[in-house]
């Protein structure tokens, strides 16, 4: 990938999330996300991108998220990270 052009055409994080006007987290998460791909899950830490994209009952989120509290976010990706190597491994996935 040499530049903004190349990035998917695919959408992996919703406009109309609640994130302040200006703020360029939203922006940085959709490009992450158009880069990480369709495969990915997202381990979100408390935060005010957490907040402003989960707005029950809506979500900006079209890939599989975890909200997780600060302390244990890599603990819970790591987590994730075992299970889909066992899972793999046992060719369930």
């Amino acid at each position: 990938m040499r530049g903004v052009r190349d990035l998917p055409r695919e959408e992996y994080f919703a406009p109309g999330h609640g994130l302040c006007a200006g703020c360029t987290a939203g922006t940085i998460v959709r490009h992450l996300l158009k880069i990480a791909g369709r495969n990915t899950i997202v381990v979100n830490a408390t935060s005010c991108v957490e907040v402003s994209t989960t707005m029950y009952p809506y979500t900006s989120w079209r890939v599989p998220w975890l909200h997780v509290a600060f302390e244990n976010a890599a603990a819970a990706a790591s987590g994730i990270e075992t299970a889909i190597r066992v899972l793999a491994r046992k060719g369930i996935i």
